[in-house]
């Protein structure tokens, strides 16, 4: 297992560069992209989007660097979902998408235990939360979600739609841009929303690359 990681980790898709200043985030991580990679890889760009993002918003040096590490945490509680869930390409019965949901409070648990990474742990229990009150696991409404949590959640859905998965197809920048406009109020924090638009405008979200892909 360890020279399986070793190999992958040696290309860009397994890139931890620039987490290993936690000895505890590191070893966590390895475990993520060893037992799904995909789920990695998601975090990872997941991570990057959330910091241009949180730089629109002016978020100070300390919050970028929380930003950064939760977002690659965020979906650290996966790792105790059965896998054929997560990668079943058809939609969910309702008891395994609360088998997914459930990942908010596993994160939440595992990352609160671990000496170092305590501090990411309400991001990986918040990032689900909706900024109307509707979202999970605590029905959490407003500002009364965690500022990072909330960039996360628009981060997360914004590669999701990039990107797609086995149940999901890819959308167009159009329909991205046109998708976090709509739920701004609802599932998102309308500065959060602000803030993506701003950094569309400035052309440094990839979504002009996508739709060069998308169209090929």
């Amino acid at each position: 297992m360890a020279d399986e990681f070793a190999s992958a980790s040696e290309s860009n898709f397994f890139d931890l560069s620039g987490v290993l200043d936690s000895a505890s985030a590191g070893l966590v991580l390895r475990m993520l992209a060893q037992r799904d990679p995909d789920t990695y890889a998601h975090s990872e760009r997941v991570s990057r989007l959330a910091i241009k993002i949180g730089e629109e918003l002016h978020l100070d040096t300390d919050d970028l660097e929380t930003l950064r590490l939760g977002a690659l945490l965020h979906d650290i509680g996966k790792i105790s979902v059965n896998l054929g869930i997560l990668n079943k390409p058809s939609k969910l019965e309702s008891h395994e998408f609360k088998e997914v949901q459930n990942h908010t409070l596993l994160g939440f648990e595992f990352l609160q235990h671990l000496p170092g990474l305590e501090q990411y742990a309400v991001i990986a229990r918040s990032h689900h939360e909706r900024f109307d009150g509707a979202g999970y696991p605590d029905g959490l409404q407003g500002e009364a979600i965690p500022i990072l949590a909330r960039v996360i959640a628009v981060a997360d859905s914004l590669d999701v739609m990039l990107n797609g998965r086995v149940y999901q197809k890819r959308r167009t920048p159009r329909e991205i841009i046109d998708e976090v406009s709509k739920n701004m109020n609802t599932h998102f924090d309308p500065q959060v929303v602000n803030a993506v638009m701003n950094v569309w405008q400035s052309g440094a979200l990839p979504l002009i690359e996508a739709e060069s892909e998308q169209t090929d």
